[in-house]
């Protein structure tokens, strides 16, 4: 499975195998070379002024060809979330393949994965 997962700070909790990008470029840069991702997992909020609204959109304007079969949002960000969902259908993602999702599920911040090991 081809998964993204696009948080500055989260990792899955199962340990899953993902391609992990802190940033909005990370994310970008990823996908130059990976075109098709089973899923995709998406906080809005990045570090400073960057979320992954900024990723999506880079992906509009270029008209990159990316597909995510799946797509799952966890964040906060009410907002955020709404515009994330605009950016993915207009990437052609159906909005029957967008869920919201609760990251306390999912995930492990990075500074619980250091308390975890110590």
């Amino acid at each position: 499975m081809n998964i993204l997962l696009v948080d500055r700070m989260r990792n899955f909790r199962d340990g899953r195998p993902a391609l992990v990008a802190r940033t909005s470029a990370e994310a970008s840069i990823i996908t130059n070379t990976t075109k098709n991702f089973d899923q995709l997992w998406l906080d809005y909020m990045l570090d400073g002024m960057d979320s992954s609204g900024h990723f999506l959109m880079q992906l509009l304007k270029d008209q990159r060809a990316v597909t995510f079969k799946e797509v799952f949002l966890h964040t906060d960000s009410w907002g955020g979330r709404e515009l994330l969902i605009i950016a993915l259908k207009g990437l052609g993602v159906k909005e029957q393949n967008i869920h919201t999702v609760n990251p306390d599920v999912f995930f492990t911040h990075q500074d619980e994965m250091v308390r975890l090991t110590a």
